[in-house]
């Protein structure tokens, strides 16, 4: 288990195994912004470390630097 801080807003999320951020009422972490997908983005635990996968129709922003649609880091 992990905790992902919000470092803008100070909101804290403790991190699934399989955690899905967006705008659907099922995504583990919903975001508010009209611009994020319904699914915007998967944070996997591969049991080694944490991998972002983009899952949206524009990409993300990954402490200030983005990242292209359907990339994997």
């Amino acid at each position: 288990m992990a905790i992902l801080i919000n470092e803008r807003t100070g909101i804290n999320a403790t991190l699934e195994p399989q955690h899905i951020f967006g705008r659907h009422p099922t995504a583990s972490t919903k975001l508010d912004n009209p611009e994020a997908s319904r699914t915007h983005a998967v944070v996997i635990w591969d049991g080694d470390c944490w991998v972002f996968q983009d899952t949206s129709s524009n990409g993300s922003f990954i402490n200030g630097l983005y990242q292209a649609k359907g990339c994997k880091v």
